[in-house]
């Protein structure tokens, strides 16, 4: 499945920290980000998506709760994403490097 260029738009990256046990979002279109009820999906370099989700509000304030829900199950405290999920995220970073927000 490959997701239609032209209507996502690039909006952030996930990366592994430097120690690689956890992960950060950066955002890299603010504009994009401020869109509400938006269509986001995390992609591979290759466009190959990932993960595809939706939001009701600013698709920035969703994209940049991943670490927070993914760093805390990582550091054994429980939260919405389990263990074998956010394990899941370490390991496509190791393989992809970064991972990009696409937004519509």
């Amino acid at each position: 499945m490959f997701l239609d260029r032209e209507r996502f738009k690039p909006a952030a990256e996930m990366r592994l920290s430097r120690d690689k046990s956890s992960i950060r979002v950066t955002i890299t279109d603010p504009k994009a980000c401020e869109l509400g009820e938006a269509v986001y999906a995390w992609i591979t370099a290759g466009g190959k998506p990932v993960r595809i989700g939706t939001c009701g509000g600013p698709a920035g304030k969703r994209l940049l709760s991943y670490p927070g829900y993914i760093n805390r199950s990582l550091a054994g405290r429980g939260g919405a994403t389990p263990k074998w999920e956010a394990l899941k995220w370490l390991n496509l970073l190791a393989e992809h490097g970064t991972l990009t927000a696409v937004v519509h």
